[in-house]
């Protein structure tokens, strides 16, 4: 301001006035460094951490194990012992953790303690003072992005009483640990949904035996029933997954392989339902489910005859013979679906829409291998199938033939009849259906 208001003054005097305002700024720097010194030392010994005394630490308390935040403990909450500076989990009538902190505006989390990326779930990030100590959820553009594996142990005594049921916040993390699956594994949508059905369409409504009771899971014999070829990669990643969940720091469940097995064809068929991937309106429709089926303790191989085939309806001879193919094609699904199973006929008809996602991709070959319908295929998008209408819309626009009898003499558009299904190569992208699903 001197130079601009006083041009011609004495270069002596600006050089001192000069000297004189660095002097001053050096001061005023050189202050603030040393009360910014005298502010850090103060934090750290308010942030330091009692000295460890040789002792020998207390006990757990009833039902403890050791543990690093609440986070650890399930019900109970953390508490550190001030000599070892060793934590237990202990009895608390308010509970550990917070379990509604999820549901929260964002924001809401923001300060908590935590110790890691985890405990301040996807809303906030951990981090560290930069003075050290404690760290905290603050803004940090998400936290994990994916569910943390379970411990390698994890004493019992953390959870005495595993329920059936999960909460919401178990469900919560359930869907985050399949809808990571998916991502990595986009055939599972439609094996997930297979599985299910190949589950529960054991039941024979006359009997009343059979049903959704786990086996597929629980026993082994029934994997390699005919019906139920190809299913071993949906449920060996069904059941890592259910091992993780029951062994995540967050959860105390016992789930019956029952209620793993539908719960994975429901969420598959509707995180793959419009825009495929979740959302919170999704997420709000999962929790909905109703938990509490039993797994079967005496599995019968028998009952998967209870489930409509499509292979060997009808001799060799008779190949060619496609009304006699028609036929037993919907007898079997009427024997089936409907006699054993119970279901309508407009129900049968709507459950063999879930062909609407996935492939034959394994018993007619790689080379075979094609969706029922275009969106249906793996790859139809970044996050996988998309499940609609469009099987049916399918049958029932694309097919020239409305009934078995015209069908037998214009298959247009599929061609190449296969001894039990048939290919549709319009637009250079081929497309299988089977006879039962025609």
């Amino acid at each position: 301001l001197w130079f601009a208001h006083f041009p011609n003054s004495n270069l002596l005097l600006k050089q001192i006035i000069m000297k004189f305002v660095f002097l001053a700024l050096c001061g005023g720097v050189s202050f603030a460094n040393g009360l910014r010194s005298t502010f850090i030392e103060q934090e750290k010994e308010h942030l330091q951490i009692d000295p460890v005394i040789i002792r020998p630490p207390p006990p757990p308390p009833e039902g403890g194990c050791t543990c690093v935040s609440d986070y650890d403990c399930n019900k109970p909450v953390c508490v550190r012992d001030p000599y070892s500076g060793q934590g237990f989990c202990s009895a608390s009538s308010s509970g550990g953790i917070d379990f509604q902190a999820e549901k929260r505006e964002v924001g809401s989390e923001f300060g908590c303690p935590c110790v890691s990326d985890y405990e301040c779930r996807r809303k906030t990030k951990c981090v560290e003072s930069h003075y050290g100590g404690q760290k905290t959820c603050q803004d940090g553009g998400g936290g994990f992005a994916r569910p943390t594996p379970a411990p390698t142990v994890k004493g019992q005594q953390c959870c005495d009483d595993p329920h059936k049921i999960p909460t919401e916040c178990e469900v919560e993390i359930l869907i985050e640990m399949m809808d990571i699956a998916i991502q990595s594994n986009r055939k599972l949508a439609a094996q997930w949904l297979r599985l299910a059905f190949h589950d529960a369409g054991t039941f024979n409504v006359n009997t009343n035996e059979g049903g959704a009771n786990g086996c597929l899971m629980t026993h082994f014999p029934m994997t390699q029933e005919p019906e139920n070829g190809f299913l071993n990669i949906p449920i060996s990643t069904l059941e890592a997954i259910k091992i993780n969940w029951e062994g995540h720091p967050e959860t105390c469940l016992d789930v019956s392989a029952a209620d793993m097995i539908q719960f994975a064809g429901h969420f598959s068929a509707l995180r793959q339902t419009d825009t495929p991937g979740i959302d919170f309106v999704k997420i709000a429709d999962l929790m909905t489910f109703e938990w509490g089926r039993s797994d079967e303790p005496n599995c019968d191989t028998a009952w998967t005859h209870n489930l409509p085939g499509f292979q060997g309806l009808v001799p060799p001879s008779q190949i060619g013979d496609l009304p006699q193919r028609c036929l037993m094609a919907g007898k079997e699904i009427k024997d089936k679906m409907i006699l054993r199973n119970g279901f309508s006929a407009m129900e049968s008809v709507a459950l063999l829409g879930a062909h609407t996602i996935g492939l034959t991709r394994n018993s007619f070959g790689a080379s075979l291998a094609a969706p029922w319908v275009l969106n249906g295929a793996d790859a139809a998008t970044p996050q996988g199938p998309i499940f609609d209408n469009g099987y049916h819309h399918y049958l029932e626009h694309t097919l020239v033939a409305d009934d078995a009898p015209t069908f037998s003499a214009d298959q247009t558009p599929v061609t190449q009849p296969f001894p039990d299904w048939f290919r549709d190569p319009t637009f250079g992208n081929q497309v299988n259906h089977l006879d039962t699903d025609i």
